[in-house]
Order: structure tokens, then sequence, then C-alpha cells
């Protein structure tokens, strides 16, 4: 009796499906969760500024929340770089986050705010980097006497369109 899966050899179909080439199949192990040794972009290490955002990425429990810091956080560094890249190499100064001035908050909501971004998009950007700094003060990676730069944010800057 003939495999039903399989056509008829003597019809033209069984001609073109035998025809068609068969391709290997190819089984990979799976990697323990966090192991990436087989592909070297996940090795690159990342720069200390960055390094601490997915320290404390790490930390916080919910995915979404997880996804969303991120992008906001990641956003801001951005931000952060392309300034640094525009100034006189005097001038620079490699990215600390304790070297964040309020200053350099309240122009980035502005750029946000020029650049279309809703209030609400605006606030979460401003949230992720509260608590952020908030953490980067709990592992002492931010001088506990000196202000965080988020605390100095006026709030009506937000709600500002």
């Amino acid at each position: 009796m003939q495999d039903p899966d399989l056509p008829d050899s003597s019809s033209e179909t069984a001609l073109r499906w035998s025809a068609e080439p068969i391709l290997p199949i190819v089984i990979v192990p799976l990697e323990a969760e966090g192991e990436h040794e087989s592909d070297p972009a996940v090795n690159v290490p990342l720069e200390p500024h960055l390094q601490l955002i997915e320290q404390f990425l790490q930390a916080k429990s919910a995915g979404s929340t997880q996804k969303a810091y991120r992008h906001q956080l990641l956003k801001f560094a951005t931000h952060l770089e392309a300034i640094e890249n525009r100034l006189d190499p005097t001038e620079k100064q490699s990215q600390v986050w304790e070297t964040v001035t309020a200053e350099a908050i309240r122009k980035y909501i502005i750029a946000l705010r020029q650049g279309g971004q809703k209030p609400t998009s605006i606030k979460q950007a401003l949230s992720a980097m509260q608590s952020f700094y908030k953490w980067l003060r709990q592992q002492g990676h931010y001088p506990a006497t000196q202000a965080l730069p988020t605390d100095l944010i006026d709030r009506r800057l937000l709600d500002r369109r």
C-alpha cells in the first residue's frame, strides 16, 4: 500500500516532487541562557556606561519595563554621545553618568518634544532616568552627597507642547 503523504510514483506530480532538491537538516544544540559564544556580536564588550544600564535592567523584574527602559536609556545615551562628538576634543568628558547635569536632561527633554514625542513618551523617558539614577546611587555608582540630576527637572517642562 502506498503512503498517502507521498505522491503516486506514476503521476507527473511524483516527478516534480522527486526532482526538487533535498536540503539537509542541521541540528544545532541550544545554548544555555546567557551563553552566546557562537555569536561574536553578542560577545563584544559594552562600554562601562552601557554596562551599567544593562545591570540596572537585569534588576528590573517586568519584561515590558525592561524593554521600555532599555529603549529610553539607550536613546538618552545616544543623545549624549552625539553631543559629545560635536565638542572640541579638549572639552570632551568620558561618558560617566555622574557628569550628566540637570541642564543636559532638560535639553534632552526639549529635543524630544521638538522631535514630536508625545508627553507620555517624554514622561516615560524621565521615569526611566529617575529610576536608573536612584539605582546608580543605591549601587554606589553615584555620590550620595550630589543631587540627582533628574530630581532637579521642573515637571512642568514635561507637559509643555
